[in-house]
């Protein structure tokens, strides 16, 4: 579970300064659980993750939250799947 809720948050921006994104979908779980609704910064989403994995799947919020992680995650791999294919620059022979 805390792979789930560790993809959820997308870096937003520079490393330097750490902070996550929240997913739309969860946003009105953030707000439900006393977090930011926005951005987190690293601290907070450590925190996040902690929570996530002692809700219960019976929460239709927690649900919605895990969903949106998951289809982040599957996206943020194809992402990475489709940059790391290498490109032939080469022509093919006559």
């Amino acid at each position: 579970m805390r792979l789930i809720v560790a993809a959820t948050l997308l870096l937003v921006a520079t490393p330097a300064l750490a902070q996550f994104q929240v997913p739309g979908e969860c946003a009105e779980l953030a707000s439900r659980e006393g977090f930011p609704t926005d951005v987190l910064t690293k601290a907070q989403a450590a925190q996040a993750r902690v929570r996530m994995a002692r809700l219960g799947d019976r929460d239709p919020l927690v649900k919605q939250c895990r969903g949106a992680i998951r289809q982040a995650q599957a996206m943020m791999k194809e992402m990475e799947k489709a940059s790391s294919t290498p490109v032939s620059l080469t022509s093919p022979a006559p």
